[in-house]
């Protein structure tokens, strides 16, 4: 994918849309970086904590991207790609969540730049490389598509009937080792009341899979930022609820879905 042209670019008020050129465009910087060769891992804060060059490359290019239409806008990227800026109008990047699932040769990692007014998420875009998928959402609803595809509307969350019982719940698993122990204790409870658990390694990848119908809900422990932004934006857009509890398992907690199944997760961890 080539750099946009001032010609292709969205107008400037096309949150949404601006958020899913620059994904893209972060995604093309993914795949430009594997295909020069072998990627050495840099280790931030623990033997599972990675960052590679492409997460830097996708992260320049995302940047490059939205300022090339919102000059003024602060940016908050998680590999220290932010900007400051002078309007209310931030955004939000994890050029590649899920780098270890990356470095293994795993599909599941994402691209996600989510949009926030005044603090509030207004939009966002969520791009799977490797799947060939991605979903954006605004106030002007959500979309989802493969790669050279305009996308089309998605379905609503805004939808009763899924019962704890049948639910397919992904968790998001904090960094923190000890953390992590008191996460899966947590999920083993939950295991016997749900349909089946599963841990993908990639909130982004998890949040744009409620709305493509890949799971029925996330359950997210100590999340970043720039983890949930994009997706809590979408995720709203579509309808459905994110909910945020103060600590389980001494972590904040984010669930998302369809509200009837939020409120029945958040009662099934003791909130």
């Amino acid at each position: 994918m080539t750099s946009p042209q001032p010609d292709d670019l969205p107008q400037a008020d096309d949150f949404g849309a601006i958020a899913l050129q620059a994904a893209q465009a972060g995604a093309a910087a993914i795949a430009r970086v594997r295909g020069a060769g072998p990627l050495e891992p840099v280790f931030k804060s623990g033997s599972h904590d990675m960052v590679t060059a492409a997460d830097r490359a996708a992260e320049q290019a995302v940047v490059d991207t939205i300022r090339a239409v919102r000059p003024d806008d602060p940016i908050l990227g998680e590999e220290g790609g932010s900007r400051v800026g002078t309007t209310d109008v931030q955004w939000v990047v994890d050029p590649l969540d899920g780098t270890a699932n990356f470095v293994y040769g795993r599909a599941d990692y994402a691209v996600s730049v989510g949009v926030r007014v005044g603090g509030v998420p207004v939009a966002g875009a969520i791009v799977r490389p490797d799947h060939g998928q991605w979903v954006r959402g605004g106030p002007d609803g959500v979309a989802a598509g493969r790669d050279g595809e305009p996308g089309a509307p998605s379905a609503s969350l805004d939808r009763p009937g899924i019962e704890l019982s049948t639910a397919l719940v992904a968790i998001c698993l904090p960094y923190d080792l000890a953390a992590r122990r008191r996460v899966l204790a947590v999920a083993a409870d939950l295991a016997e009341r749900v349909r089946a658990i599963r841990v993908m390694g990639s909130a982004a990848g998890d949040l744009a899979g409620v709305v493509l119908g890949q799971c029925d809900a996330v359950l997210g422990f100590g999340l970043a930022e720039w983890d949930v932004a994009a997706g809590e934006a979408i995720v709203r857009a579509a309808g459905g609820s994110v909910r945020r509890l103060d600590s389980t398992a001494g972590l904040p907690v984010l669930i998302s879905g369809p509200r009837s199944l939020v409120d029945a997760l958040a009662g099934a961890i003791g909130q």
